[in-house]
């Protein structure tokens, strides 16, 4: 057993949300944190931090908590459905009356069985993206890079995540971002650091024979432990090719040393241990071997530029800083290593292939945003584009668009199959350019026909022109930005691009309509 002194320690976060007039809370998020055994334990928490919903007159409670490893273990097993109590810490001294309180949790799902943690990735290990990829577990930071999760009913909080101080509250609290990252919501996450090793490092050095060169890996183990069980993956990808595939015993020095010849790619490896499983990996990186400096040196003159918000003579006015441009000196510089004339070749071909697959890889995210580009003259090739997008619809369908008319009901509305699909139409005043009676006419027998033979009613809002420019279709859970109006889409040169993120476009266009006027109601004012 580990001494008092080496005691290892965990640290757990614990947010609860109460409703009103209840006493018992329930489970918002948890992470516990278990530190290496050098590491003293952290000071106590005096009291707790709390923050109000507003809008449902809920509260959220945090509370910071130190227990030994063992009895965060247990605490964080013992977990099950219904009323638990919140941890109770190790020393004595820490104890308030906020701890061993009840507090409601849902059924938890393991992740993966206990004790097998998992390693969080934020790219592909052997593949390659063109989509930027995103921290999975922000919370882990750089010493807990192992975790196990028990995931819960992340329903009912939906107040909290359109609440922004809270969210704010618990983000710097819990250091993740609940609204980003909903699968923890109702779950308790168990961040563990490497138990084996302490440190890797990794370099590259000549070749012993002089031409090449040999990657150096050095393994240290925290004091106490042993590499015996270690071994490790290491890989090279070069050129878009995965080229090495290797696995090694760590000696017991720690030190592992490979010729690798002559590699102009990524060196990558994946360390895993015979109990506790992967211990650590890194999915490639390169070695510097040529670094290009250009240093710009200049003293400007800072302006201030008033600039009119808009074409009006009225027009309110903001300012910005520019920088005046003066004259400057440039310092260039070149550090490479020795390279015979055969790397120097390789290092060009190798450059011009990453700029091939770099090419390739924005090709590939226009084609997964759904970038399209139509030219000028290509009117019949952008409708057909929109009507195969609306093909697609299941549930819903929005289309805001300014100039959008009666016409375009006929043109691209026959598209959507299935009476099932909720179809929302936002237009404004610019697109009813005749008289209001014949503009109803035309609509009446447009939607009549649309509703007899394809079982649809879109529900028609009319606004004010100076709330909408931008034209968006949204189909399902997904949204385009389209450049030009549907009634000459394609006429002129435009572009249509998918959203990346468009989770909350949706909800403003549905205020957007809920501000405006349906369009019978509408006409039969303007007939008046």
């Amino acid at each position: 057993m580990a001494s008092k002194k080496h005691q290892p320690w965990a640290v757990i976060r614990l947010v609860t949300i109460v409703a009103p007039k209840e006493q018992t809370g329930r489970l918002l998020c948890a992470t516990i944190h278990e530190l290496s055994p050098e590491r003293p334990a952290p000071t106590k928490m005096t009291g707790i931090e709390s923050c109000d919903l507003k809008e449902s007159g809920e509260k959220i409670f945090f509370r910071r908590v130190v227990l030994s490893r063992e009895e965060a273990q247990t605490w964080y097993r013992s977990l099950n459905e219904g009323k638990n109590n919140t941890p109770r810490p190790t020393r004595e001294e820490d104890h308030e009356k906020y701890d061993g309180l009840p507090f409601i949790v849902p059924k938890l799902i393991d992740n993966q069985p206990w004790p097998v943690f998992g390693i969080a990735l934020g790219e592909g290990l052997l593949s390659q993206s063109a989509i930027p990829s995103v921290n999975p577990a922000p919370f882990l930071g750089h010493t807990c890079n192992r975790m196990h999760c028990r995931y819960g009913d992340r329903s009912g909080f939906e107040t909290f995540l359109s609440d922004q101080r809270a969210l704010a509250f618990v983000t710097e609290l819990m250091h993740v971002n609940l609204k980003n990252y909903q699968e923890y919501l109702g779950s308790i996450i168990y961040c563990q650091p490497n138990p084996v090793i302490k440190n890797i490092e990794q370099f590259m050095a000549p070749a012993q024979g002089g031409h090449g060169e040999r990657v150096i890996c050095r393994i240290i183990p925290r004091p106490g432990e042993s590499l015996e069980k270690i071994s490790i993956i290491m890989f090279d990808k070069e050129a878009q090719l995965l080229t090495s595939f290797k696995h090694y015993h760590i000696p017991e020095d720690g030190i592992l040393d490979i010729e690798k010849g002559v590699c102009l790619g990524k060196y990558g490896f994946v360390i895993t241990h015979e109990e506790y499983g992967v211990l650590s990996c890194n999915p490639g990186r390169y070695f510097l071997r040529e670094m290009h400096m250009e240093i710009h040196l200049h003293r400007p003159e800072i302006l201030t530029i008033p600039a009119p918000m808009s074409n009006s003579e009225k027009s309110e006015s903001i300012t910005y800083s520019a920088a005046q441009k003066r004259d400057s000196q440039t310092i260039k510089s070149v550090i490479k290593e020795k390279c015979d004339l055969d790397i120097n070749t390789r290092i060009k071909i190798n450059t011009c292939i990453k700029q091939e697959a770099y090419k390739r890889e924005q090709l590939s995210a226009a084609e997964h945003y759904g970038q399209r580009w139509f030219g000028n003259g290509s009117r019949e090739e952008a409708m057909r584009f929109i009507q195969e997008l609306l093909g697609t619809a299941r549930s819903r369908v929005m289309i805001s668009d300014p100039y959008l008319s009666y016409i375009q009901i006929t043109q691209f509305l026959y598209a959507i199959h299935g009476d099932t699909t909720e179809v929302t139409l936002i237009t404004t005043e610019n697109a009813f350019t005749s008289s209001a009676s014949d503009i109803k006419e035309k609509f009446d027998k447009v939607l009549g026909d649309l509703k007899t033979y394809q079982g649809l009613s879109p529900d028609i809002r009319v606004i004010s022109s100076s709330k909408l420019h931008d034209r968006f279709l949204i189909i399902d859970n997904d949204a385009w930005s389209v450049g030009s109006s549907l009634n000459s889409l394609g006429e002129k040169a435009s572009l249509v691009v998918k959203l990346p993120n468009p989770n909350d476009v949706p909800e403003k266009l549905k205020i957007l309509a809920s501000e405006g006027e349906e369009l019978g109601t509408y006409l039969e004012k303007r007939i008046k």
